[in-house]
C-alpha cells in the first residue's frame, strides 16, 4: 500500500463538492472510494463506526471546513434587495392591514401558473376546430405561458433572494402570509406570467393593450401589497415576461405569413 503523505478525506456532501469549486482549488489528496474522516486527538482516524464526522477536505495544508463558507454562496449567487425595495416593503407592511391582505391574495391568484395553464391549454384544444390561423395564435399563448411557468424556477434555482414577508414584517404581521419558500424571491413568478400574456395579448388585440396592461400592472403589484417580492422582483419579472414573449413571437409570425396577412405588430 502505498504511504500517504497527507490525510484523505473523501467529499460526503454537496455543500463540500460546491466548497471545492468555490476555493478554485484542487484537494492534496481525494480518496477514489466512499470513506470519512473522524479526527481523533488531532490525528485522523478511519473508522466504519456511527460516529460524528467532521467532512471538509485539504487546501495547502489546512483543512477546509465547509460550514466556514456560507451556504448561499456555494449553492445559488446571493442578491440582497436594493434600498428602494426595502422602503417600499417597509412601507407596505406599515399600511396593510387583514382586509388589504385578502384583498390582494385574492386577486393574485389571476396570476397565478396553474391556472394560467389550464387557461391556456383549453382555448388549445378549442382552437383545434377553428382557423390555422387561430390555431397559430393558440399555439403561441400555450408555448407562452408554459414558457413563462417554467423559467422563473430556473432563474430561482441560482439566485438566492429571501422574501420581504420573512424580514420586513414584526410580530403583528397585520393579516401577511408567508408566501413560498422564503429565499425565492427573485424574480417574481407572477409578474413574469402577466408580462408575457398582456404582451401576448396585446400583440392579438392590440385595441385593448392599454386595458391588459392597466389590469396585469394592478395584479402584479398585490405581489408588492402580500410583501411576496421585492419592487425590483416584480419589475424584473415584467421585463423578462415582455422579453420571453416577444422573442417567442417571431416564430408565430413566420407561421402567419404563409396563410395571409399577419397580426399588427
Amino acid at each position: 500500500m502505498k504511504s500517504r503523505t497527507a490525510p484523505c478525506i473523501h467529499v460526503t456532501n454537496y455543500k463540500a463538492r460546491q466548497a471545492n469549486k468555490f476555493q478554485n482549488a484542487e484537494p492534496k489528496r481525494l480518496s477514489n472510494h466512499a470513506r470519512t474522516t473522524r479526527w481523533r486527538g488531532g490525528q485522523p482516524a478511519f473508522s466504519n463506526r456511527s460516529e460524528p464526522v467532521l467532512h471538509g477536505t485539504f487546501f495547502g495544508d489546512r483543512l477546509f471546513d465547509v460550514s466556514e463558507i456560507p451556504e448561499t454562496l456555494m449553492d445559488q449567487l446571493s442578491l440582497p434587495p436594493t434600498a428602494v425595495d426595502r422602503s417600499i416593503a417597509r412601507a407596505a407592511a406599515r399600511r396593510t392591514n387583514p382586509g388589504i391582505q385578502k384583498v390582494a391574495r385574492t386577486a393574485t391568484w389571476a396570476a397565478d401558473e396553474h391556472i394560467l395553464l389550464g387557461v391556456a391549454a383549453c382555448i388549445w384544444l378549442l382552437s383545434r376546430r377553428n382557423t390555422q390561423r387561430q390555431k397559430i395564435i393558440a399555439d403561441h399563448l400555450l408555448a407562452t405561458v408554459v414558457a413563462s411557468a417554467a423559467l422563473p424556477h430556473a432563474i430561482k434555482k441560482v439566485v438566492d433572494q429571501e422574501r420581504p414577508d420573512r424580514c420586513m414584517v414584526g410580530s403583528d404581521r397585520r393579516g401577511v402570509q408567508e408566501s413560498g419558500n422564503a429565499r425565492d424571491a427573485f424574480p417574481s413568478g407572477h409578474a413574469m406570467h402577466i408580462g408575457a400574456v398582456a404582451s401576448a395579448l396585446s400583440w392579438m388585440f392590440p385595441g385593448k393593450a392599454r386595458l391588459f396592461w392597466t389590469v396585469g400592472a394592478a395584479i402584479s403589484a398585490t405581489r408588492i401589497a402580500v410583501l411576496a417580492h421585492w419592487a425590483s422582483d416584480v419589475t424584473v419579472g415584467l421585463a423578462t415576461g415582455v422579453a420571453l414573449e416577444r422573442a417567442l413571437r417571431t416564430k408565430a409570425q413566420a407561421r402567419l405569413a404563409t396563410c395571409g396577412p399577419t397580426i399588427r405588430q
